[in-house]
């Protein structure tokens, strides 16, 4: 696509280190008609649709979300700089195959990491829990992890109503209901973990930032957020 980037900002320093970690300031950014690549949601959505064995699920996944492309037309946020660390959270519009699509973005400037979460409520029946991605590591060695478990719940319970209904079962028990419940979409299975928040409560008593993150489910920690 094409990225459009406005911003003011500000920073002094005797060395470029010092300067990247001085800068501050505020813009927006719009990235319009492009692609996601090497993962494809319409594919994923389709394919869900005609599965009939979940032993089939994982070459399913594996075929969609690592190859191909997801089209949208626009994403566009605010972005946020302060002290080196860049911010940028949005929703965006015309997703192929998913009627809600959102991402933040946290970049640390001096250590070239990155941190992007990005979550997609599938279009189609039944619903569906977020499928959560997440791209974090230094900006040449990116690794992305994709949180499918709370899908697969949902899928393996729909097929299950399925083949009940199939052999006859008009109305399941509410205690089987609960039994076969996907889990909570917001689980916070695929955090990335730095070195601040494994290293102990002593050594992170007092970065907000870190305790914040670890206590917000479904927000990864960036890959190395500077001490304050």
């Amino acid at each position: 696509g094409v990225v459009t980037i406005g911003m003011q900002m500000q920073g002094q320093g005797r060395s470029m280190l010092g300067l990247v970690s001085s800068l501050a300031g505020k813009g927006t950014a719009v990235l319009g008609d492009g692609a996601f690549l090497n993962f494809d949601l319409a594919q994923f959505r389709g394919d869900l649709m005609g599965l009939s064995d979940m032993d089939a699920f994982d070459e399913l996944e594996s075929k969609a979300l690592n190859g191909g492309a997801t089209a949208f037309d626009s994403v566009e946020g605010a972005l946020q700089l302060e002290d080196g660390l860049l911010d940028f959270g949005t929703t965006i519009a015309g997703v192929s195959a998913a009627s809600v699509a959102a991402t933040k973005l946290h970049a640390d400037l001096v250590r070239l990491e990155v941190d992007i979460e990005s979550n997609f409520i599938l279009d189609g029946e039944p619903p569906l829990p977020p499928l959560t991605m997440v791209v974090s590591g230094q900006l040449r060695e990116l690794q992305r992890r994709t949180d499918t478990l709370a899908i697969q719940s949902a899928v393996a319970q729909a097929l299950l109503v399925r083949e009940m209904e199939a052999a006859g079962v008009d109305e399941l028990p509410d205690e089987l209901r609960e039994l076969i419940a996907p889990p909570a979409a917001n689980d916070n299975l695929d955090v990335p973990i730095d070195d601040e928040a494994a290293a102990g409560p002593e050594e992170t008593e007092n970065d907000e930032s870190v305790r914040d993150s670890v206590a917000s489910p479904g927000v990864p920690l960036p890959a190395a957020r500077p001490a304050p």
